[in-house]
């Protein structure tokens, strides 16, 4: 096997700069998120928008306007062994919504956590990035009323779908069905 040399590298790099096709797929990688690139139109409607590990967890904490998200994530491994010695129950609230709405929800949480921005830092809480998920997907039309807390956010989803709700409590979890198909499980 010969070394690589200098002269190998130029001829490549000339070679791939005169391809007109690999100059357009240089311009789409560098102005898009490989995570849209590599996501398969096609396999959209067979998408199942549901979890795929079984994690029992609780209810949402009240955490104001603090910004302290990162330290309620934090103690929330703690919070679930408080949760299991003191049997402390989650729930979790069900929306039924169109497709279209599911995806623009998934999309703007997926950019958040993509490009947190200060986030993570400074001002609102989760409940207030939550409630801008649901706004930018028109799941809702505005933000929280009153204080802007989970279960404020809880309370304004609940309330505006009335029947196309459902409400569970207990220790929660998914089971897998096999197919992308999952179970949602209530003990």
């Amino acid at each position: 096997m010969k070394p690589i040399e200098m002269k190998d590298l130029q001829n490549l790099k000339s070679n791939y700069d005169k391809k007109p096709v690999q100059q357009a797929l240089k311009r789409v990688l560098m102005k898009n998120d490989l995570a849209n690139l590599f996501d398969k139109q096609e396999q959209r409607p067979l998408t199942q928008f549901r979890f795929s590990n079984e994690i029992k967890t609780m209810s949402v904490t009240y955490q104001k306007q603090s910004g302290r998200c990162w330290i309620f994530a934090g103690l929330n491994v703690l919070r679930e062994i408080i949760a299991k010695k003191y049997d402390i129950k989650s729930t979790v609230l069900l929306l039924e919504v169109t497709k279209d709405q599911a995806d623009l929800f998934k999309r703007y949480w997926t950019q958040l956590k993509l490009n947190p921005g200060a986030f993570n830092i400074l001002g609102g809480n989760c409940s207030t990035h939550a409630s801008e998920a649901f706004i930018d997907a028109k799941i809702l039309t505005k933000g929280i009323p009153g204080l802007d807390t989970p279960n404020n956010l809880y309370k304004q989803l609940s309330e505006k779908y009335i029947g196309k709700c459902q409400t569970f409590s207990g220790y929660i979890g998914v089971r897998n069905k096999g197919r992308d198909l999952y179970d949602l499980v209530v003990e």
